[in-house]
């Protein structure tokens, strides 16, 4: 019997806009150190709409680095930076939290405190709930919505974050949470985020990144939303990932440039790790800006040296000029639209990938674009 290509694919879509704004794609979408460089070069229009978005937070110190990161941005160039944080208390070097906690701390109705009778564009409500054990802080999550009424159109996202403390945390317990919550609060994008991780080899975070890697294949399967900051921290500035290998495994871990005192073990961010994750933040906002779903059905038939690629017509979704452009590669799906192999470019419905090796996996990405052109811009 002759072998069959092997062929995986991808409903990793784009939709690029004539203005040649990148848009949110169906499917998962993973903001990650890939990402920070092309912030800077944002449209202000792009930022003026992220300026108007409203996001709930819940953290604990770590997440408090992160903020301080958020305000600093903001307090250096205010009209380009634009998310303000709620209840700012003036100073730097504070987990204030300018959203309060009510409840039994560490108990079943700990939650964040009432959200007020409305909200403002433009702002970031955080909450320091601090470090109680990992099951209460979902819970906490969770109590802020279903007790203290965060889901009640008060904000456009929201985002919970562990702290490098609970390398024990139940990533199925997370995916659990978060799924409920977005089936119950439609309106609001529920964010996932991977957990902080230390600049040590060792066990705990082998945990923390065997439950990085659960979250991140969790929302490659579901299009879910991910501030992997894990990656942004697991990556210097000059490009070099800092990685060891445990088991046969390579895991990530924190660039020591980013923390507070690694020599002390002290993994808190400093103030180039706080910056590199609000950029991040901006990222990911920035890609929510036109949130644009493509529904698109694509199939890919392995043959002997071929592949027989088919897929919708992205028109019946409302797109006008629609064109499809895939490409492929052998080793991971092509990340962007310069990655990998151009393999078709047009507006048929149907494609065949010819004179490829028997046996050697085929990884395809698809992209839409409604003028035909704008292929450029993804991340």
């Amino acid at each position: 019997m002759e072998d069959l290509v092997q062929v995986r694919a991808t409903l990793q879509l784009w939709l690029l806009a004539a203005s040649g704004l990148t848009v949110l794609p169906h499917g998962s979408f993973a903001i990650n150190h890939t990402h920070i460089a092309a912030v800077s070069n944002l449209s202000q229009a792009v930022m003026d709409a992220v300026g108007r978005q409203r996001w709930f937070f819940t953290h604990a110190s770590v997440g408090g680095n992160i903020v301080e990161g958020m305000h600093t941005l903001q307090a250096g160039r205010p009209t380009r930076y634009k998310l303000s944080i709620y209840n700012w208390p003036g100073a730097d070097g504070s987990y204030h939290g300018g959203v309060a906690t009510t409840g039994s701390f560490g108990g079943a109705n700990y939650r964040a405190a009432t959200a007020p009778s409305s909200t403002s564009s433009g702002m970031i409500y955080e909450c320091y709930r601090e470090n109680p054990p990992w099951q209460n802080k979902f819970a906490c999550f969770s109590n802020s919505f279903s007790m203290s009424g965060w889901g009640n159109g008060k904000v456009d996202f929201a985002m919970d974050k562990l702290c490098w403390i609970d390398p024990d945390a139940n990533s199925t317990t997370y995916v659990a949470c978060m799924s409920r919550l977005e089936q119950m609060y439609p309106a609001v994008r529920m964010v996932y985020v991977t957990i902080p991780l230390t600049g040590l080899h060792d066990s705990e975070n082998n945990l923390r990144n065997n439950y990085n890697r659960a979250i991140r294949a969790f929302c490659t399967l579901h299009s879910n939303l991910l501030y992997d900051v894990a990656d942004i921290q697991a990556w210097a500035p000059n490009g070099v990932q800092q990685t060891y290998v445990s088991g046969g495994v390579t895991n990530q871990k924190l660039y020591s440039g980013y923390a507070s005192d690694p020599g002390g073990g002290d993994w808190h961010l400093n103030s180039a790790g706080q910056e590199r994750l609000a950029l991040g933040w901006y990222a990911l906002a920035a890609s929510a800006v036109t949130n644009t779903a493509v529904p698109l059905v694509f199939r890919a038939v392995a043959l002997t040296d071929n592949v027989i690629l088919r897929w919708s017509d992205p028109t019946a979704s409302g797109v006008t000029n629609a064109c499809v452009h895939i490409r492929s590669a052998t080793n991971d799906y092509p990340a962007n639209t310069a990655a990998g192999v151009s393999v078709y470019t047009g507006t048929n419905r149907m494609h065949e990938d010819a004179g490829l090796i028997s046996g050697q996996a085929y990884y395809y990405s698809v992209w839409i674009s409604n003028d035909g052109a704008n292929f450029t811009n993804p991340p």
